[in-house]
């Protein structure tokens, strides 16, 4: 299994008429050709109806930036950088407005109540 590029047996295009698209076109590109000459006709351009483009692209593929930035997050995630991030801030609470259930306890209008 490993080294074979894995394929679903998954029909995309169906999607659109599958949940009730009536006046809707999908198209699968295999290729940057395929992909690059779907973008550029005039008749789908033209955005008359919802369209749905089912990319093939290889497995692991990702754009460069994306690599890198998976990178580093490794690299940070071995020596421990992740940890010294700064802490979140707190929000306050009023305690003045205390008329119902909330996360200090019960109140009764006034006073609040352990729970």
């Amino acid at each position: 299994m490993f080294g074979k590029e894995l394929t679903s047996d998954w029909d995309y295009t169906a999607l659109l008429t599958t949940f009730g698209g009536k006046n809707s076109s999908s198209f699968r590109c295999e290729t940057k050709d395929e992909l690059d000459s779907l973008l550029l006709s005039e008749t789908f351009a033209t955005g008359a109806q919802i369209q749905l483009v089912d990319v093939v692209m290889p497995v692991m593929d990702a754009p460069r930036a994306l690599i890198e930035q998976a990178k580093l997050l490794e690299l940070a995630n071995r020596r421990g950088d992740i940890d010294e991030a700064p802490p979140a801030k707190k929000r306050k609470r009023d305690h003045t407005a205390t008329n119902g259930i909330g996360f200090h306890g019960l109140t009764n209008g006034g006073e609040t109540l352990s729970v």
